[in-house]
């Protein structure tokens, strides 16, 4: 006979069980046009047999009969093909064929050169019998511009139209600031307020002048104005108002941009306005999938516990001994101070110290992790002044004071411990089977602009992200130890409004810090408007002055994944008494799903 205990854990995993899959399938709804488009991952074979893949969007009238108009986009540096899933959809939605590929580091594609990994895309597309060989465009986003260059210098037979998204600066830094004369059609859109334009260019005014000279326009280059650009083509330029560099994914200005580029160079084959856009629904229906992930994991593995294997795993919550009053405020604003404080510099030589290292592939991701270290060795530090304290006053801190046991215990019980990996191992396995599942059956995966990024993985970033699941390890655990024991709250008696309380404290406290940066950073960058932002960070690409440009960027995800990490590590402590089960599943979850994607990232 089941407990009443455990028929309520097995509701609560069906219960959301159930909604992910009803949202999931609303997600691929919404992205295949109810069906109307086939979503599907390809893969060919580029330079030296390498490995490329990408996401492809073939509306279902498509045939070899009746060949119609494609678009292929080039995502940017630490994205991958399901980054821009909101343009792909947007585009098929009109009749387009789209191709969205996984460029080196990102995705599933091998690593190699980003460039001809594009071209080869590009001829590859260009001999399928339901492409209109005619009307063949391409889109690059950020790095995607130089791709997106590249690959039309590599095959101009091929391509009608060439948009680039958010990189006048790249356009600058692979022309090398010479004339530009692509024979075929060109639209340029740029986010008003893009800190790598502001940093390489200039102001907007810059801007203009450099794509006035550079692709001699007879006069200052106007926006949303077309330009004769010889031989029947059109030139094009397009300011967004309400986009920074990294937002352009969910912008629909930019949407409407691009449609409306691809428009003027290839008719679409249907008719709908450029403003008839679904992206905002669906970003909605993917991010509600990735935190019903997130509900998932707690639920499965508090259900595991009443296993009689892994029922092994709890203890009886210690007796409350957090800290009160002034001692707690205190240590919350400790715990986002030193954290807000430390991520730029310790970010921006990390990643200078790993720019070429083997181990940790990612530069990006490397400013990050080093940053977690950081911040788990002071954590170390206070727990050796702790012991230091408790021994000259004669006494000893308790495995229940650390999160590491159950009150009263004296030896340390591994058991618990490799028991706490293999449930995380299952909890997560099931979630790398469904992410690979749904991306096989529909198509999809759960991708809010990089924020709550849940893909399947290959096995070079599996094992790539092992080092840095290690990294996430010791920042959890250093970080778990005093952090679930001194953050509690005097206890009111009713233990679900003091787990609700105790696991917003945690998800609030552990975001706050990038919260923080990122809201002064690129908020106060839309509201200067030039491109410039409030926080310099170290100069890493030679412009000769500190830039915007470091891992702050690129830490949007990492907001969420502690967030919500250290919310499900809360929820399973009050649940086992223990650290462990949280602990293993969320550094797993952590290295395998949220950050394998990125691993090969340079």
């Amino acid at each position: 006979m089941k407990t009443e205990n455990e028929r309520k854990a097995l509701k609560k995993v069906l219960a959301v069980s159930l909604l992910l899959v009803v949202l999931t399938v609303l997600l691929w709804g919404i992205q295949s046009n109810w069906g109307t488009v086939k979503i599907s991952r390809f893969n060919i074979q580029g330079d030296n047999g390498t490995k490329i893949s990408g996401i492809s969007y073939v509306p279902n009238n498509a045939s070899n009969e009746k060949p119609l108009p494609t678009v292929v986009i080039f995502h940017g540096r630490s994205n991958h093909a399901h980054s821009n899933d909101t343009w792909s959809m947007e585009l098929a939605r009109r009749g387009y064929v789209v191709f969205s590929p996984d460029l080196s580091g990102g995705g599933e594609s091998d690593v190699n050169s980003r460039e001809e990994q594009g071209a080869s895309v590009l001829q590859y597309v260009g001999n399928l019998p339901f492409v209109d060989k005619a009307n063949l465009n391409i889109v690059g986003y950020s790095a995607g511009c130089a791709t997106t260059l590249y690959s039309q210098q590599k095959h101009p037979e091929l391509v009608n139209g060439v948009v680039t998204v958010f990189g006048p600066f790249m356009v600058q830094m692979t022309t090398k600031n010479q004339p530009i004369n692509l024979d075929c059609n060109y639209g340029m859109i740029k986010a008003k307020a893009d800190q790598y334009d502001y940093n390489f260019i200039g102001d907007p005014a810059a801007n203009e002048k450099y794509i006035t000279t550079a692709f001699g326009l007879p006069e200052n280059v106007q926006y949303n104005k077309t330009y004769d650009y010889g031989n029947g083509n059109v030139f094009r330029y397009d300011m967004v108002n309400d986009a920074l560099h990294q937002t352009g994914n969910i912008s629909g200005q930019t949407i409407t941009y691009i449609i409306e580029d691809i428009e003027l160079f290839s008719e679409a084959p249907i008719k709908l306005a450029s403003t008839d856009l679904v992206w905002l629904p669906q970003q909605a229906v993917s991010l509600a999938c990735a935190l019903c992930v997130i509900f998932f994991i707690a639920f499965m593995a508090n259900l595991l516990m009443y296993n009689p294997f892994f029922a092994a795993i709890k203890a009886p919550l210690p007796q409350n001994k957090g800290l009160r009053g002034k001692k707690l405020t205190l240590r919350i604003f400790m715990d986002i101070a030193i954290p807000t404080v430390l991520f730029v510099p310790v970010s921006a030589y990390v990643m200078m110290w790993t720019a070429k290292s083997k181990l940790f592939t990612s530069t990006n991701l490397n400013g990050i992790m080093g940053w977690l270290v950081a911040l788990g060795l002071i954590s170390v530090v206070m727990l050796i002044i702790r012991f230091q304290k408790a021994k000259k006053e004669g006494t000893k801190i308790p495995f229940s004071d650390l999160a590491l046991g159950a009150e009263g215990e004296e030896k340390f019980v591994w058991s618990r411990v490799i028991r706490s990996f293999i449930m995380g191992s299952l909890v997560v396995g099931i979630v790398l089977i469904w992410l690979g599942a749904i991306e096989g059956f529909a198509g999809v995966t759960y991708q809010f602009w990089n924020i709550a990024t849940m893909l399947r993985v290959n096995h070079m970033r599996f094992l790539r992200a092992i080092p840095y699941i290690c990294i996430i390890f010791f920042a959890m655990i250093t970080g778990g130890m005093g952090m679930l024991v001194t953050r509690r709250l005097p206890e009111t008696g009713n233990e679900k409004r003091d787990m609700i309380v105790a696991v917003i404290v945690n998800l609030v406290i552990s975001a706050a810090c990038l919260a923080i940066l990122l809201t002064l950073q690129y908020g106060g960058s839309l509201i200067i408007g030039t491109g410039q932002t409030i926080i310099p960070q170290m100069d890493l690409y030679g412009t000769g002055q500190n830039t915007s440009v470091g891992a702050l960027d690129f830490a949007f995800g990492y907001c969420f994944m502690m967030g919500t990490m250290n919310a499900v590590i809360t929820y399973l402590y009050r649940k086992s008494g223990t650290i462990w089960p949280g602990l293993a599943m969320c550094c797993m979850f952590a290295g395998f799903i949220t950050t394998a994607s990125f691993t090969l990232v340079r």
